[in-house]
């Protein structure tokens, strides 16, 4: 709770930042004259892409044997979507954090929750590097080549390395990831191990192994069904093109629309800014996009501004108001199953006995 009440004051103070440096009197003048029919739009799309993100993970779960309703999916990944938005390394740890919460809805004990996640993060990594590569080509075709640019194709052909090697060592190196996790967990017996039990226990080379096959053999039976993968790779992408919208709306309430096009390429690049170690890369997020767009447009700095934090409203705040829906609906179905459970007459009379 400390380190996540550090963030949001370092994030805020970011935030602070990028105000001051764009005038906000003029930014408020700009936002009291949006169209809020188009913010609207924009929330609309927020809630579709987090359902798209939300059935994409329940189609590779469903792959591998368990059971989720769409409901219940739908509430994990909001509350996992929630813990990544506020925690200080929440995209770090990212999948992780959803593993936890759909291992919490599921049938699926962690090290299978998290293959679903990670098989789920690939497909979402992987529509997201495409619309980029999308938005890419029209800059290239229709802006002057800047530096901000380069660098932005840059830090884009980066992720997509790190994607391809990741992928690499998952499907054909598996030997390889096997040592560097048993590596780094001897690593982290010999040293935080001595603080917990518990967790040395639980990093023990044989429970380290075991956790590790169960890893691959679910990762292996969510990539065998092909046809539930391109339903929820189409929903990924359909996820992530939902999600880009907000730009494009937020462009068009402050009266500077942009092509859709470039939308493609701000949004994906300014997402690398979430690996900062800030919640949501509040902050890093704001100065990213609107420096690119600033530099890809001629829009006014408080226009540019205005349109920032509306993009922001929609992507950050109003997700992490959909991650307390998705908190609370997992909250209510937690005491109704345990309701449920005290109302059989069979198990309470094993509980008396």
């Amino acid at each position: 709770m400390r380190r996540t009440i550090l963030g949001f004051g370092v994030a805020l103070l970011a935030v602070g930042a990028f105000l001051s440096l764009l005038d906000p009197a003029a930014m408020w003048s700009v936002i009291r004259g949006t169209d809020p029919l188009a913010v609207a739009v924009g929330l609309l799309a927020v809630v579709l892409a987090v359902a798209c993100w939300a059935e994409s993970m329940r189609r590779v779960l469903l792959a591998t044997g368990g059971h989720l309703s769409p409901r219940q999916g739908f509430a994990a990944y909001a509350s996992g979507m929630f813990a990544k938005q506020v925690l200080p390394m929440g995209n770090a740890g990212g999948p992780a954090i959803m593993a936890y919460a759909i291992d919490r809805e599921s049938d699926l004990d962690f090290e299978r929750s998290l293959a679903v996640v990670t098989v789920g993060d690939f497909l979402g990594l992987c529509a997201s590097l495409l619309l980029a590569l999308v938005g890419i080509a029209y800059v290239v075709l229709t802006v002057p080549p800047t530096r901000l640019v380069q660098a932005a194709l840059v830090g884009v052909a980066l992720f997509g390395v790190v994607l391809v090697s990741v992928a690499v060592l998952l499907v054909f190196r598996r030997r390889t990831l096997r040592y560097l996790v048993l590596g780094v967990a001897r690593i982290l017996r010999d040293t935080v191990g001595r603080l917990s039990d518990r967790l040395a226990a639980a990093l023990t080379r044989e429970a380290v192994d075991a956790s590790t096959r169960r890893y691959f053999e679910t990762f292996d039976a969510a990539a065998g069904d092909r046809r539930s993968m391109a339903v929820a790779a189409a929903l990924a992408l359909c996820g992530w093109t939902l999600f880009a919208v907000p730009l494009y709306t937020s462009a068009a309430a402050v009266g500077a629309p942009m092509a859709f096009g470039l939308v493609l390429f701000v949004v994906p690049v300014g997402g690398l800014a979430t690996a900062i170690p800030l919640p949501g890369g509040l902050g890093g997020v704001e100065f990213a996009v609107a420096g690119m767009v600033l530099a890809l447009t001629t829009a006014d700095t408080a226009v540019v501004g205005a349109m920032v934090l509306l993009y922001r409203l929609c992507v950050y705040w109003f997700v992490v108001l959909l991650g307390g829906v998705g908190l609370a609906m997992t909250a209510a179905s937690v005491r109704s199953v345990a309701a449920e459970a005290m109302a059989d007459p069979d198990l309470t009379e094993h509980l008396e006995s």
